[in-house]
């Protein structure tokens, strides 16, 4: 089904003439949307080359924080995009605010198209993660991610590894023991490794993004649903 919606969605957004391909708009902005999608999958294949263990040193810190805050800033920028796309295809009102996690967005489109009340069902907690990462690291010293061990880094059997926080809020953990310490006795944990990360940032994009497209492109094929 996935194929079938991208290249239904390829159709709408070109015509081929004799002497030239021409885009039609607004379909053939998605290309620009997919380009910064391809962004944060090129910061997920950096991260995947960082060192791990011992081989951490104090040089991987920028480049962990560099990327992982890549894969933040550019997955709400391609949110961005895709809400002002949205916004021009179902013809909101202008005072609407253009942002998937504004509450008069989503009912808006919601009423306009109602599978997208579905949408939110599934991508809600997503939506709202990626702008509160995106507020707590853009705002604060210590955004992105870093170098974490369970003890003395020195000591040779202690466990380094370079993680992000579970919740946003948790960059500055000295600030939140008693929550950091409710997620560990939840979860067994409150960071996600590097790697954890960025894998769950790219393929919750992928997701939102897709099902997106499946959603416009069943009501380009068959109308609003009756």
């Amino acid at each position: 089904m996935l194929n079938e919606d991208l290249k239904h969605l390829e159709k709408l957004s070109y015509e081929e003439t004799e002497d030239s391909i021409n885009n039609i708009e607004p379909w053939s902005n998605w290309r620009n949307i997919f380009e910064y999608v391809s962004i944060v999958e090129y910061a997920k294949m950096e991260i995947s080359k960082l060192p791990k263990g011992l081989q951490i040193g104090s040089n991987d810190v920028v480049p962990a924080r560099y990327h992982s805050t890549s894969m933040i800033f550019y997955s709400q920028a391609v949110l961005d995009l895709v809400a002002l796309w949205l916004a021009d295809y179902l013809s909101l009102k202008k005072d609407i605010p253009k942002s998937f996690h504004y509450q008069k967005f989503q009912e808006a489109i919601q009423i306009k198209h109602y599978p997208f009340s579905y949408f939110y069902e599934k991508h809600g907690e997503f939506i709202y993660d990626l702008k509160n990462y995106r507020y707590e690291w853009i705002h604060r010293i210590a955004g992105g991610a870093n170098i974490y061990a369970d003890k003395n880094p020195g000591e040779v059997d202690a466990n380094i590894s370079i993680c992000v926080p579970m919740e946003p809020k948790l960059s500055n953990g000295k600030d939140n023991v008693s929550r950091i310490q409710e997620l560990i006795a939840e979860k067994g944990s409150w960071l996600y490794s590097i790697d954890e990360f960025s894998e769950k940032i790219s393929s919750d994009l992928r997701e939102i993004i897709y099902d997106c497209i499946g959603i416009i492109i069943e009501h380009e094929k068959n109308g609003p649903p009756k």
